[in-house]
């Protein structure tokens, strides 16, 4: 260090600006706690998990198992972005002071390595010191003071925002389970309104919508405060937040367009209802600005197939509350059309951020048409023993003579309803 002026001088000033940078970190990331604010925890976060995402494609039954991981893996790997920072700033700024300003206490040579400066700025931070080094100028006086403190505030603000991020992590959670179970297990909104209002008595049902909003802002405002609360995802489908954000925004549009004006007009007028669509409609813009790759999605006409899938999905919503004695709409067509329409305005923004969190379609809407499977030649999955194709066309001597004795199925029951 004594033949390199120049990097005496510039150790210290890109020690300093890395200090500053993990200081401002962890200010607009735990303390300032807007969401998508902090220079490095958010650019880190939505690149970690990119790549998580694009191992995940490769993993096939074991994906969602791998991606749970993700949200506590990520903790631990911004703390020690944070800490690591500091810990290389201070470093760099000791290292050209080993021997000048910071010297041995017992008065022999100081030794000018930058491992010597990595221990001498660890024990500064941890705040117990190093009893071979000790400061001798001013300003390393200073910077050491600095260091323990900020080491100090810096480890006690992440473990305090570690307890609060899963107090938050919780709270979510609560609510995702607390609708799975409303509507029966099923993830579905039509299930979930005819629960509200037993025998068509809505009476309980505002007060019960109301706790629906409250947790919801809760939920939205605990997304701005910790911004790593979205990247924790879980196995179980129930706990997918788009899935969440579907049962709600399509029971409010159920609400609107498929219960009587007359006798339930009141309810589409509560402030509950206006404060669980605003509160739910706040949580998809905001974060679709924040996460999502591409921006918010486009909103608009969709493709005729989604359209009439939509339709069919109304058409079953209201036969469920019909058979359940819900006093429905007496103008479907008119209903079904303002229920493609406020599908137009949500619907866009859950697919988009289902495909974001790798949470396939058939999760996210549980109701939703599963796709056909092509041929196989293996066996049945249901049925292991049933011959594989091969052995149909081609048995051999033994399958032949085990098919020939094997009993008449009898005659497949056919349900009234086809």
């Amino acid at each position: 260090m004594e033949e390199h002026p120049l990097l005496r001088f510039l150790l210290p000033v890109v020690g300093g600006a890395l200090v500053l940078l993990a200081v401002a970190d962890v200010f607009m990331t735990v303390l300032y706690a807007r969401v998508g604010t902090g220079p490095v925890s958010h650019r880190l976060a939505t690149a970690t998990w990119a790549t998580a995402r694009r191992m995940s494609r490769r993993l096939g039954r074991q994906k969602d198992a791998f991606l749970s991981f993700f949200g506590p893996l990520y903790l631990v790997l911004i703390m020690i972005v944070w800490i690591g920072l500091l810990l290389l700033g201070f470093t760099l700024i000791a290292w050209p002071n080993l021997g000048r300003g910071i010297q041995r206490s017992q008065g022999a040579q100081t030794p000018t390595d930058f491992a010597t400066a990595f221990y001498y700025a660890g024990g500064s931070m941890a705040t117990v010191g190093s009893g071979d080094l000790r400061p001798v100028s001013p300003a390393m006086k200073f910077a050491t003071v600095v260091a323990s403190v900020l080491g100090l505030c810096v480890m006690t603000l992440t473990l305090t925002y570690v307890i609060q991020i899963y107090t938050a992590l919780q709270r979510r959670n609560a609510l995702a389970l607390s609708l799975h179970h409303a509507s029966g297990g099923t993830g579905d909104a039509a299930v979930l309104l005819a629960g509200l209002g037993p025998r068509n008595d809505f009476t309980h049902a505002e007060s019960q919508l109301s706790g629906m909003a409250t947790e919801t802002t809760g939920v939205y405002e605990s997304h701005h405060f910790y911004s790593v609360l979205i990247y924790f995802r879980f196995e179980e489908p129930f706990y997918a937040m788009a899935r969440g954000t579907l049962v709600l925004m399509e029971l409010l549009a159920l609400i609107e367009t498929a219960l009587d004006d007359a006798k339930h007009g009141w309810l589409k007028r509560a402030a509950s209802i206006t404060q669980l669509r605003e509160a739910g409609m706040h949580v998809l813009t905001e974060l679709a600005g924040v996460y999502l790759p591409s921006g918010p999605p486009t909103v608009g006409d969709q493709d005729a197939a989604i359209t009439d899938r939509w339709r069919t999905r109304y058409r079953a919503a209201t036969d469920h509350l019909r058979r359940a004695g819900i006093s429905i709409t007496g103008d479907p067509q008119r209903g079904e059309d303002r229920y493609v329409q406020l599908r137009r305005q949500w619907d866009p923004y859950v697919m988009a951020f289902a495909h974001y969190w790798n949470t396939p379609a058939r999760r996210s809407t549980p109701w939703a048409p599963t796709p056909p499977k092509p041929p196989t030649t293996g066996r049945c999955p249901r049925h292991p023993s049933a011959p594989r194709d091969k052995d149909r066309l081609h048995p051999s001597p033994r399958r032949h003579a085990k098919l020939r004795t094997m009993p008449a199925l009898p005659p497949l029951a056919v349900s009234p309803r086809g």
